[in-house]
């Protein structure tokens, strides 16, 4: 048996088979035995031995993002009959770097923020845009901007007021918490990261890592890193939070699991009193439909009975998160669809409806 050697990491994503360079010798002189391979640690991996010459090369298809540093192998050796069998525990180093697999989460334009500013109409902005709108003049108000030609038509006073618009907030802040149910939103977090545009900036940071970081390479491990720190969601949130208010950045996205925890005794305090805007996106691995959906809905969207994500534990945590004042978006990684609490309300989602109206004033 032989680990080939690697400078550096194997990377691999969940849920997706990849070689590990760990083989076996294939004992063809010997025809009425076989060999099962499996790992105790990490776990949650599924392994399979493809043939390659004289050899079984081996295959792993991890269920959670992480770094693998030390694989504990199974190896159990049996007749063909299961009359006999030796069972051998094999213990190397590992090297592979395992990241979320996106699945149905492609561009995610979300990420961006909208502060007030002038670049597109919306009711929800400030007055901060060219004055192209015409209101009632009311008492108070300046008479250099009167429109005297509407006056001599209506004969009402009517005053020219600035348009209320947004413009695209180019200073992002992210911040993944790890914790039981993580692995959709991790894989929410590196798609919007990698999806942003250029003109964007944006910082990122996640439990286990000391600093905010902005390079690909750096956000890849800082979600890896991640994934040892579930028992301690939310370790190190309040020093970024300071961090960043420290650099002029007033829109945070946090990346939450889908489970609630003690993660979330570090997050409601924040909400509650900061300078901070908050965007929440939960990720999850399909959603079970309401009941009250119609019956033609549920026969054409009927998703998979296996769900792990109940519907009930989802609305609590969204009505929790948004009652302490976070703006709340559910990305499902299964389907790709984008919900938020009036669609888990409805129990339809609807990507379109949701983004023409989620822009929000800072």
């Amino acid at each position: 048996m032989n680990s080939e050697d690697a400078d550096t990491r194997q990377k691999c994503i969940t849920g997706v088979a990849c070689k590990t360079g760990f083989s076996m010798p294939l004992m063809r002189w010997l025809p009425l035995v076989e060999t099962q391979l499996s790992w105790y640690q990490p776990e949650h991996t599924s392994i399979e031995l493809h043939q390659h010459g004289n050899r079984l090369q081996e295959w792993a298809t991890p269920g959670l993002h992480g770094d693998v540093n030390q694989i504990e192998r199974r190896i159990r050796v049996s007749d063909v009959l299961g009359l006999a069998a030796v069972t051998l525990r094999y213990q190397t180093g590992g090297n592979l770097a395992v990241l979320p697999n996106p699945g149905a989460l492609g561009n995610l334009p979300w990420l961006t923020s909208f502060n007030s500013g002038e670049d597109l109409p919306h009711p929800h902005g400030a007055e901060a845009g060219d004055r192209t709108e015409l209101r009632r003049y009311h008492s108070g108000d300046s008479t250099r901007f009167i429109h005297w030609k509407a006056f001599a038509r209506s004969r009402k006073l009517m005053q020219r007021a600035p348009e209320r618009s947004l413009s695209k907030t180019e200073r992002t802040a992210a911040y993944l918490i790890a914790g039981q149910g993580d692995s959709a939103s991790a894989a929410a977090a590196l798609a919007a990261l990698l999806s942003a545009g250029s003109e964007t900036e944006f910082v990122f940071g996640a439990d286990g890592t000391a600093e905010p970081v902005k390079t690909r390479s750096e956000i890849e491990a800082a979600i890896r890193d991640s994934a040892v720190q579930r028992k301690n969601g939310g370790k190190n949130l309040s020093a970024f939070i300071d961090t960043i208010l420290s650099r002029g950045i007033a829109n945070i996205m946090l990346f939450v699991p889908s489970l609630g925890g003690e993660w979330e005794s570090k997050v409601y305090p924040l909400l509650a009193d900061s300078e901070l805007t908050y965007k929440v996106v939960i990720g999850i691995d399909g959603l079970e439909e309401s009941p009250k959906s119609p019956l033609w809905y549920r026969l054409i969207m009927r998703t998979d009975a296996t769900s792990d994500q109940k519907t009930g534990q989802l609305k609590k945590l969204v009505i929790r998160l948004e009652a302490a004042g976070a703006q709340v978006l559910v990305a499902d990684r299964r389907s790709g669809r984008l919900f938020n609490a009036r669609h888990l309300e409805t129990g339809i989602s609807s990507t379109k409806t949701y983004e023409q109206g989620a822009v929000q004033t800072a």
